[in-house]
């Protein structure tokens, strides 16, 4: 019976070593599949929309950013359908994001989902756009102020400061109302120019914007100049000269966002200059703030320049 009990006692303790030494030869792989288990930033991005060129570039620019940061990105796109952006922030929360990028119009529908995003700890960054229905973390723009304005003084300048000029109008509450102010003011310093407000709503795209500029160039077929609140306004103005043979070929086209197309216009003489908001740097901008936001650092609104083209520099043109 002894020797019974000495057995099981030598091959208990064998056991018991056998199993210590079983996890001690590779360490343990985080759960979240991180370096030594470090937590990766989780980014939540919601677009306005991915269809202009402009956001399709802001979203690639947001996507390789955050890839080169490690970050761990979710992206959603309402297509201009704000309740379903305000369900987006709302799933965002749930999924428990450390960062919001926001690319949205009409703020201030947001602007209790947004003070839940922020009350859950939640950074909220917006991008171009301004929220000023409430508090945000930080905004990355231009100054669209600035770009209108700089719009209307090449046009101004290509008509020699005198004659009708076409201005494409947006609804309230957007970036591009910052723009026709600026050209607006521009425009009034001169007393040789007469301008023309005609309202698009900018829901229908490049297509809405040719039928609102062809009618406007028809109901003024003296002006000189239209100037263009975005691309697809801009392409659309084009779309509508080109499409009357010579009646409109002299008239300035100035768009307020210089896209490839647009690069391609100007060369090619069917668009007399753009805007360019530079839509990569922006997204890099953005996405380079989050980390001092999620450490505490007061970040407030970050601005930098465009670059207007021309025919004179369009060579130059990357983005």
């Amino acid at each position: 019976m002894k020797k019974l009990l000495a057995l099981f006692l030598m091959l208990t303790l064998v056991f018991s070593l056998t199993a210590c030494g079983s996890g001690s030869t590779e360490p343990e792989t985080p759960a979240d599949g991180g370096e030594e288990g470090e937590k990766k930033i989780k980014v939540g991005a919601i677009f306005n929309n991915t269809y202009e060129e402009f956001s399709i570039k802001l979203k690639a620019g947001i996507e390789k950013a955050c890839a080169e940061n490690g970050y761990e990105l979710i992206e959603a796109d309402h297509n201009g359908d704000n309740s379903k952006g305000v369900n987006d922030v709302e799933n965002m929360i749930n999924m428990k994001v450390d960062c919001l990028i926001l690319w949205i119009f009409s703020d201030e529908l947001y602007k209790d989902v947004i003070e839940r995003a922020r009350e859950a700890g939640i950074l909220v960054l917006a991008v171009d756009s301004a929220i000023e229905s409430t508090e945000i973390d930080g905004f990355v723009t231009n100054d669209h102020y600035q770009v209108g304005y700089d719009q209307a003084e090449m046009l101004a300048e290509g008509i020699g400061g005198e004659g009708e000029v076409i201005v494409i109008t947006s609804p309230p509450g957007t970036c591009m109302t910052e723009r026709q102010e600026g050209a607006l003011d521009c425009f009034a310093k001169y007393p040789g120019i007469t301008v023309f407000e005609v309202y698009d709503e900018g829901d229908k795209g490049r297509e809405g914007y040719t039928t609102t500029c062809e009618n406007a160039m028809l109901a003024h077929p003296d002006a000189k100049a239209l100037w263009a609140v975005c691309a697809d306004n801009g392409l659309g103005a084009v779309a509508a000269a080109n499409s009357h043979g010579d009646s409109f070929k002299d008239i300035l086209i100035c768009a307020g966002d210089c896209s490839n197309e647009c690069a391609a216009a100007i060369k090619e003489g069917t668009m007399y200059c753009g805007y360019s908001l530079m839509p990569t740097n922006l997204a890099y901008q953005t996405v380079g703030l989050i980390e001092r936001g999620l450490n505490g650092e007061k970040l407030g609104q970050v601005e930098f320049e465009g670059a207007m083209y021309t025919q004179e520099n369009i060579d130059e043109f990357t983005d």
